[in-house]
This record gives structure tokens, C-alpha cells and sequence, in this order.
């Protein structure tokens, strides 16, 4: 368990110099690399078959879309909101907004214009359902800022929906019933994933945690290991049994061995190489991660095509 530190260690750091922003520090406070998890919602397209329909592809797209913009004006929401904690991190001081390159003003105006186009977007596809999805990832990460972040165990939960919500809203963009075991994998290794995040900034920011953020002091690497444990397991188990009983072929079971390496390659590279709190990180730079990747992807896509 992390403890409080004394003397001047909880002291406020001067904020920093405001000065012109260029288009490079807009770019970057969108994090267009982060745009990677939205693949999610195409997770629907696939598992259901209809990845050989140009109306699904479209309407996916449209969708990613819709979160990519909605994703990037919440993370300028968040930027302005941890601006002050973010200046302690090692990495996150450099952002545009905690670096003050670019003015809180400016930053929330451009999450308004994002939101809005990424409801637009949603509004396109015709789908209450789809814009009720969107709204609920908003209304999350809202919650998250506003200071849920502060609560343990339910800052995690919160976390793991913005990759739950995507998945679902992913179906209802093509109006597709999804399997309730695909669900209850998403939603277990979504947690995995928030989990091994709280792990890598408990470790890497060592006494420095609790200035970043009050409740990393709630968590122990001990505790955080379990939980990482069990949400791995049940998420490995999960998809087992999805697999064993998918609606279009058992085959699909033949994915079970590289799905399991996945999961033991993150946590690899979460244990041995420390690079737990960016899983873009991972799938954008590990060589063996992406090849089994596209392995995997390739035996569920023969699969479909041949016995679903």
C-alpha cells in the first residue's frame, strides 16, 4: 500500500506558461493513436458473419468513426480536468494541455465541436439505440471525471466500460444479436486491461501516485495482482465456453490456443518490459503480438467463411 508523503511533497506545481498551440499539439491532444481501441466495434461485425456485407462494413464505419471523435473529445475533457495532477506524471506532463501549449478555453471548445459531430454521425445510422450506447459512454466518462476516477474499485469498472460500450454499440450499428458469452468475455478482460493500467501507474509513479491521483493510495501491487488473476482467468474461460458453444461453428474453438497466447503475451509485457498502461503501446510495436494477431483473425475469418 502506498503511503501519504510529507513536507513538500504535496505542493501545488506552478502551472505552466501558456503559449501559441500548433496544429502538431492539437493532433496530439486528440490521441489519435488511442483511435486503435475503437476497433472494438467491429468485433460484432466479425463474430456475427456479416464481414462480407458492404452495407455492414459502412455502417461500422460510420461508427468507429462516431466513437474515434467522441473518444478524442473526452479525452480533451479529461486533459483539462486532470490538467494540475497530470504536471506530476512523468509522461502525462508532456500533453499539450498539461504542458500549457494549449489554453483550457480553447481545449473544451473543440471537445464541444467533437461531441457533436460524433452524434451526428451516430444520428446518421438511424439507431436510438446507438445514440443511447453513445450517450452512455459519455455519461461514464463524465461521471469518471467529475470525480468517480476517486473511487476505488468503481474508477476500474468505469474504465472497462468505455471497451464494453464499444462492443455493443458495434451490434446495435448493424443490428445484430451478439453472443451473451462474447459480452461477458469483453467485459472481463476489459477489466483486466483497466486493472493492469492502475498497475503500471502504481508502479511506475511509486510515491508519486497518490499526488497524481488520491486514490492509487487504495491500491497494493499485491491486490492488484490478484484482481488481474481472476479477471484474466474468467476472461479466458469465457471465451472457452463462447467458442464451445458458438451459434455458427465449434471450430471456432481452434482460436482457443491463440487467444491464450494473446493474453499471456500482455501480460508478459506488463510484467517483464513494463508496458502495461498503454495497451496501443502493444498491439502498435510488438512483433509477436501482431503476428499471432493475424493469425488468430485469419482462423476466425476461414472458419466463418467455411463452416458458419
Amino acid at each position: 500500500m502506498i503511503t501519504r508523503t510529507s513536507g513538500t511533497a504535496g505542493a501545488a506545481l506552478p502551472k505552466p506558461a501558456i503559449r501559441g498551440a500548433s496544429f502538431s499539439d492539437y493532433w496530439r491532444a486528440l490521441r489519435p493513436r488511442n483511435w486503435i481501441r475503437n476497433a472494438l466495434v467491429l468485433v460484432p461485425l466479425i463474430s456475427s458473419g456479416r464481414f462480407l456485407e458492404a452495407s455492414a462494413w459502412r455502417r461500422s464505419a460510420i461508427i468507429f468513426a462516431a466513437f474515434s471523435l467522441l473518444s478524442s473529445c473526452i479525452y480533451l475533457f479529461n486533459d483539462v480536468a486532470d490538467r494540475d495532477r497530470d504536471r506530476v506524471h512523468p509522461r502525462k506532463r508532456l500533453r499539450p494541455i498539461a504542458a500549457g501549449r494549449i489554453g483550457s478555453a480553447n481545449a473544451l471548445g473543440g471537445a464541444i465541436i467533437l461531441g457533436a459531430a460524433a452524434f451526428a454521425c451516430a444520428w446518421s445510422l438511424h439507431s436510438w439505440a446507438v445514440i443511447a450506447t453513445l450517450a452512455g459512454y459519455t455519461a461514464c466518462n463524465v461521471v469518471y471525471s467529475l470525480g468517480a476516477k476517486q473511487a476505488v474499485i468503481t474508477d476500474v469498472f468505469l474504465v472497462a466500460s468505455g471497451f464494453f460500450l464499444r462492443i455493443l454499440a458495434g451490434a446495435y450499428a448493424i443490428a445484430v444479436d451478439v453472443s451473451q458469452w462474447l459480452f461477458v468475455v469483453a467485459l472481463f478482460l476489459s477489466l483486466a486491461i483497466s486493472l493492469i493500467k492502475r498497475r503500471a501507474e502504481v508502479s511506475s509513479l511509486s510515491e508519486e501516485a497518490i499526488r497524481h491521483r488520491a486514490v492509487l493510495g487504495e491500491y497494493s501491487v499485491l491486490l492488484l495482482d490478484q484482481l488481474i488473476s481472476i479477471s484474466t482467468a474468467a476472461g479466458v474461460f469465457s471465451y472457452a465456453l463462447y467458442t464451445f458453444h458458438s451459434p455458427h461453428s465449434n471450430y471456432l474453438m481452434l482460436t482457443l490456443p491463440f487467444f491464450i497466447y494473446a493474453c499471456f503475451r500482455y501480460l508478459y509485457l506488463t510484467y517483464q518490459k513494463g508496458l502495461g498502461e498503454s495497451p496501443e503501446e502493444i498491439l502498435l510495436h510488438d512483433r509477436p503480438f501482431q503476428i499471432n494477431l493475424i493469425f488468430y483473425a485469419l482462423s476466425v475469418l476461414v472458419i466463418l467463411i467455411r463452416f458458419g
